[in-house]
């Protein structure tokens, strides 16, 4: 579980790397709001699909970017 505001005006934050498989619950967007431009969710290569198709998740598709771990 992720919480709403869990990242939120983290303006250093330019990468996070969420490992698991099946995308975490993640309450609102609002959890990276304010983070650094250019900011990358990276997340398991094989799960992208998941993380891009998920309803919330799904929004931040642009900042969501596979990675072998």
């Amino acid at each position: 579980h992720i919480g709403e505001f869990a990242f939120y005006n983290c303006s250093k934050l330019v990468s996070l790397y969420c490992k698991p498989t099946t995308p975490p619950n993640l309450k609102s967007i609002n959890a990276f709001g304010g983070n650094a431009n250019g900011m990358q969710i990276f997340v398991p290569s094989e799960s992208i699909g998941y993380y891009t198709a998920d309803p919330v998740w799904g929004v931040l598709a642009w900042k969501i970017a596979a990675c072998n771990f």
